[in-house]
């Protein structure tokens, strides 16, 4: 095998090494749209929508909807933290 394999560098991982700011923009990015877009869904209560004459599983009791609204909000505030802490000029890494 080369020395290029990806198999490889699953069992022999290289050193960790420090990432420079430029290296995280995207992943912050894409980690803030995820948080806040999910959280903003799941806060909704869209998950729990249901065609007319339809209704809810047994299991989707209303201690499970609340309990599925307070992580969507904890989402939620999460990915706006993450987006003003990460993007303000005072943030560590600007």
């Amino acid at each position: 095998m080369s020395n290029n394999s990806n198999i490889l560098k699953v069992f022999n991982p290289p050193e960790s090494r420090d990432l420079a700011p430029n290296e995280c923009t995207h992943c912050q990015i894409l980690q803030t749209v995820v948080l806040t877009g999910g959280g903003a869904y799941f806060a909704s209560n869209m998950p729990f929508r249901v065609q007319p004459g339809q209704r809810l599983p047994p299991a989707a009791t209303q201690a499970w909807q609340g309990g599925v609204r307070g992580l969507g909000f904890a989402m939620l505030a999460f990915g706006v933290y993450n987006a003003w802490y990460f993007f303000s000029p005072k943030a560590p890494h600007a």
